[in-house]
């Protein structure tokens, strides 16, 4: 015996519409006077909304902590006049929330190490979301010596600076 398939949420929302649709088409006297039959002919047009997508998936990143990090992030909604909108979740960066650029010259020290990172586009009803991995790698920078000022010292004392 075949198993049916359960109605999808859609189909149950738009059966709703529908009907709520209908009512408020429909000449309230027919329910005030029952005795009269009539028919009400209506057109209605219903259109399914569609979450947006990724046009590419994303992949795990790895730089180094002085270089730049760029990653164009696009998502695209077949629902025409939909407009996008891009999120993330990591502190590090900020992604361009009309146009899905990231676009970060570099990251300090506390960046340093492996970030999951949540990027979503919304089409102001739907979400959709991918995480990837950033990596930052360590750059050894070069030590920086500031000026040392002026010392005094005084016959046959120990002199020490600590720098």
């Amino acid at each position: 015996m075949e198993k049916k398939k359960p109605l999808s949420k859609n189909l149950i929302i738009y059966f709703l519409l529908f009907i709520f649709i209908l009512l408020l088409i429909i000449p309230k006297e027919i329910f005030e006077k029952p005795s009269i039959i009539g028919a009400v002919l209506a057109q209605v047009r219903i259109e399914v909304a569609n979450a947006p997508t990724f046009d590419f998936n994303l992949t795990n990143q790895t730089i180094n902590q002085s270089s730049t990090f760029l990653l164009d992030v696009n998502c695209s909604d077949a629902d025409s006049g939909d407009i996008i909108a891009y999120y993330e979740n990591f502190t590090g960066f900020e992604i361009n929330s009309s146009t899905g650029l990231i676009n970060q010259t570099s990251f300090n020290q506390s960046f340093v190490g492996n970030h999951t990172i949540n990027i979503s586009c919304s089409d102001g009803l739907f979400n959709t979301s991918q995480v990837f991995v950033l990596t930052i790698l360590n750059v050894n920078d070069v030590p920086v010596l500031s000026s040392i000022g002026p010392q005094i010292a005084t016959e046959s004392t120990l002199f020490t600076l600590d720098v």
